[in-house]
């Protein structure tokens, strides 16, 4: 299907979004958007896929159990979540990751203290779902869950300089092992 052009194939990083660890972000696709209160710009990560530990759609594995995982994932998590968070005026992710950082973690490959804050502060909406049980040992039983929170608000927050004249600050950067490249401030991403 790629080589008879019927799949497209784009950058993440020409949209304000994230794919974490080579992620495939496609419409169908279940996403975290963060907003950067300041410039109110939103970005987007792909999910950590849970109770998967390392076979998941990152890195472009995929199968019949990562499709229904992912399905899992949109019906059962994000939405009933989404309503909570939207109800409750979501929560400030600063606070974790700034309290994260007083205790040890980095927020990219160590991240107890995040993912413990995060369970802390979501665990009075995630009770208010009816599957809260499901839904608790899944943030249990996920280890690194808040890092691809830490990538949709940092994503945010890049975006936010975007645009600035006469900068030439960093907003994005990735490679593929053979091929490295950087964005700096330019027009803002497509918002597709």
């Amino acid at each position: 299907m790629l080589l008879r052009g019927e799949i497209r194939i784009e950058s993440a990083f020409d949209y304000p979004t994230v794919g974490s660890g080579v992620g495939i972000v496609s419409a169908s696709v279940p996403l975290l958007i963060c907003r950067d209160q300041a410039s109110g710009r939103v970005a987007r990560a792909f999910p950590n896929e849970g109770r998967f530990g390392g076979r998941f759609c990152t890195w472009g594995v995929y199968s019949d159990e990562i499709r229904d995982n992912l399905r899992w994932l949109g019906d059962e998590l994000f939405r009933p979540m989404s309503a909570i968070l939207s109800q409750n005026g979501g929560f400030y992710l600063k606070d974790v990751i700034g309290e994260s950082l007083t205790m040890g973690d980095e927020n990219h490959s160590s991240q107890a203290a995040s993912d413990a804050l995060f369970i802390r502060k979501i665990l009075p909406m995630a009770l208010e779902c009816q599957n809260a049980a499901d839904l608790l040992r899944y943030f249990a039983g996920s280890a690194r869950f808040f890092h691809n929170f830490c990538q949709s608000a940092s994503r945010a927050s890049l975006l936010s300089a975007v645009g600035i004249p006469n900068s030439s600050m960093v907003t994005a950067a990735g490679g593929n092992g053979v091929q490295f490249g950087i964005q700096v401030t330019s027009p803002l991403c497509n918002s597709r």
